[in-house]
Order: structure tokens, then sequence, then C-alpha cells
């Protein structure tokens, strides 16, 4: 069970995808959406997205 709590500590997110080829720009496109409404949120301080083109 989750413990949930209330003090001002930030956390962190990674999110790691792989999507193929042909729907990295629809991934980005997705990506970009919710860090725009994780951006509204209180206590946001900050997010970034990478992109590489190859491994």
């Amino acid at each position: 069970m989750p413990h949930i709590r209330t003090d001002d500590q930030p956390a962190t997110q990674i999110t790691v995808i792989e999507p193929e080829p042909d729907k990295q720009a629809e991934a980005l496109s997705v990506m970009t959406e919710r860090a725009r409404f994780m951006a509204r949120q209180p206590g946001f301080i900050s997010i970034s997205l990478h992109r590489i083109d190859t491994l």
C-alpha cells in the first residue's frame, strides 16, 4: 500500500519511452501535452523533455 506524505519534499519523475520511428512525433506531442498539464499543478518546479535521434 502506498504511503502518502504531506510534507513539502520534491519528487523526481523520469519517463523513458521508445516509440517506433514513425511514432516519435506523436509521442513527443503527447509528452508535451502532459508537461503542460503538470506545469499547472501546485508545487510544480520544472520539467525537461529530451529526445535523441539514434542510440
